[in-house]
């Protein structure tokens, strides 16, 4: 019949477009963690190169006979 045919491809339509929202969503979700595991890295070695040892700095001063006020 007509209206079961119509109602089975409504079904079908519906279905069609939660299969895509849930691939949209599994897609964001990829690329979220890709970023999250991209900056843990980055984070990391940013503060490991950004220290610097406070008894690295004041020998360095002394040697160079720069005020430490000007470094810090």
């Amino acid at each position: 019949t007509k209206s079961g045919a119509n109602s089975l491809n409504k079904s079908t339509c519906r279905i069609e477009k939660k299969i895509s929202q849930i691939e949209t969503k599994i897609e964001k979700m990829e690329m979220d963690k890709k970023t999250k595991e991209d900056l843990k890295t980055v984070a990391l070695g940013t503060s490991k190169i950004n220290y610097l040892d406070p008894r690295i700095t004041v020998a360095w001063c002394k040697t160079h006979e720069v005020p430490i006020e000007k470094v810090s």
